[in-house]
């Protein structure tokens, strides 16, 4: 976890949000990719704080190209939105001055900008 703001970083890791001591990953694992009417989705299962609950991102193949070492790179971003609720992560505090105000939203979007390289099968093993 990174956010450029080491004080919001360690509160993020802390028992409060991730409990990164205990849980020190977060993990996402596929078990469909599909396609409907043009678009592309993957389900899987995302785990955070030892939790696990079925999600499904929104895909954009943003393209695939050859690098310097003769191997093929696929770009891709993909979007989904949880309720951290779901995953344990439920410390919230008021916004002091507003009534009913809540410093934090229940709904995280969480977006990833990934680059990987096609392995052939003889290299996959």
């Amino acid at each position: 976890m990174n956010t450029h703001l080491p004080v919001r970083d360690n509160q993020v890791r802390s028992a409060d949000f991730l409990d990164a001591e205990h849980f020190p990953n977060i993990t996402f694992a596929s078990t469909a990719v599909r396609e409907e009417t043009g678009r592309y989705f993957v389900d899987g299962d995302l785990t955070i704080r030892g939790t696990t609950r079925p999600v499904t991102l929104d895909l954009d193949v943003n393209g695939f190209s050859p690098d310097t070492f003769g191997a093929t790179r696929v770009s891709f971003s993909a979007t989904t939105t949880i309720d951290r609720n779901d995953f344990g992560v439920s410390f919230n505090a008021p916004i002091p001055g507003l009534d009913h105000a809540m410093l934090l939203s229940d709904s995280v979007a969480i977006i990833l900008d990934v680059e990987a390289v096609l392995q052939s099968d003889s290299s996959a093993s």
